[in-house]
């Protein structure tokens, strides 16, 4: 009787990548957390007397802000890339076990942590005087907490309507848009299957254009720009790992992922600077096409044996690898832990030059302890009943 072959090496720069995108939204919503509009910041009062070190704050703060607005995408594009590596390895296109099997999988793998995510943070703001009231930080979006949102939520359709998508725990409402998505891919697939990565990348990219001028709010359904970057992950494993591929293999990926990586950093100059008024679908398309461009690259150095380069180094460092594989608990149960240390920090009547960093200290401390704590407890079980 022949051995079973050996599973497939895990990526370990996925999970550092993961690991830097979380970080990324921790450090976004640290930012917004003393200051409720979405796009705004209470800015530290930091003595800082001359222009230009102002002018660098300044700057520094709006990077913190794009990076962390522009993580979603890059947790989109890892999903597609993660969810199509099976089948682009297999060369068939087709799912294991089939579709029901593959929902089943998606559903005991996102829904425990998921449902006691969203039950801790109604729970917090049942208990805790200070999360179920207004004081003017990022978590009054998450107010109030009422139980049509919370149903909502459960269901995961709290995307759906302005009344319930930020309410209980705001960052959730990208949950329920890449689980929507998860609808989309056995069709996705489908169509790689038949016709190939080009007709894959131009369906997504098609259904990107055509859906974003939906009359239909919030549900990705009309948030296409979604849609196609799940679909650039899709793609990426798919000339990254899939058998006949051909002429795309041979493109020059690494001048592919420099220039998409330069196109975003002159999407952040910009926005940063406030030099050219984007289109909001802008900086997660070009997120998404550096980042997969890139994964492209470093799966093709790894199968021409070459050494790895110095950014998947980078991503690979032990650190960050283990930061990454509890990433998804970080973005579950990081906003209401900041907002108990902000709301901590307002009872004690901190100024704002202490109460940031602070919150930049403790906050982080908390979220990230209390992180794993909960992917030991509740994440990880999950992952074992696969």
């Amino acid at each position: 009787m022949s051995n079973p072959p050996p599973a497939p090496a895990r990526l370990h720069y996925l999970d550092g990548m993961r690991a830097l995108a979380a970080l990324a939204v921790v450090a976004l919503h640290t930012m917004q957390m003393y200051d409720t509009p979405m796009d705004g910041v209470a800015a530290p009062q930091l003595p800082l007397h001359q222009p230009w070190a102002q002018a660098l704050y300044a700057a520094l703060l709006q990077l913190v802000i794009r990076l962390g607005s522009d993580a979603v995408p890059v947790f989109l594009v890892l999903s597609g890339f993660s969810l199509m590596l099976p089948a682009a390895r297999a060369g068939d296109g087709r799912l294991p076990g089939g579709v029901g099997r593959f929902f089943l999988r998606r559903a005991r793998r996102i829904l425990p942590p998921y449902y006691a995510a969203v039950l801790l943070a109604f729970a917090l703001i049942a208990a805790v005087p200070w999360l179920a009231e207004p004081r003017g930080l990022y978590w009054d979006l998450a107010l109030p907490a009422t139980w049509q949102a919370l149903l909502a939520h459960l269901l995961l359709v709290h995307n759906a309507s302005y009344d319930w998508y930020l309410k209980i725990n705001p960052p959730l409402w990208s949950i329920a848009v890449e689980t929507q998505i998860y609808l989309l891919f056995p069709l996705l697939l489908w169509v790689w299957r038949k016709w190939g990565t080009l007709a894959l990348a131009a369906a997504a990219l098609g259904y990107g254009v055509v859906a974003n001028d939906l009359p239909i709010p919030l549900l990705p359904l009309s948030q296409g720009n979604y849609v196609c970057i799940f679909g650039m992950g899709m793609a990426a494993a798919a000339i990254g790992f899939a058998p006949g591929q051909g002429w795309l293999r041979r493109l020059p990926w690494p001048l592919i992922t420099l220039g998409a990586a330069a196109a975003y950093a002159a999407v952040c100059a910009a926005s940063i600077g406030r030099l050219a008024q984007l289109p909001g679908y802008a900086p997660i398309l070009v997120a998404g096409a550096s980042m997969a461009s890139g994964m492209v690259a470093m799966a093709l150095r790894e199968q021409a044996g070459r050494p790895a380069g110095l950014v998947r180094r980078a991503l690979e460092r032990p650190a960050l690898v283990g930061v990454g594989r509890f990433s998804y608990s970080i973005y579950l149960i990081h906003a209401p832990l900041l907002a108990l240390a902000a709301a901590a920090t307002l009872a004690w009547g901190m100024p704002a030059r202490l109460a940031y960093p602070a919150l930049a200290l403790g906050g982080w401390a908390l979220v990230l302890a209390a992180s794993y704590g909960f992917y030991r407890l509740i994440e990880l079980p999950s992952m074992g009943r696969r």
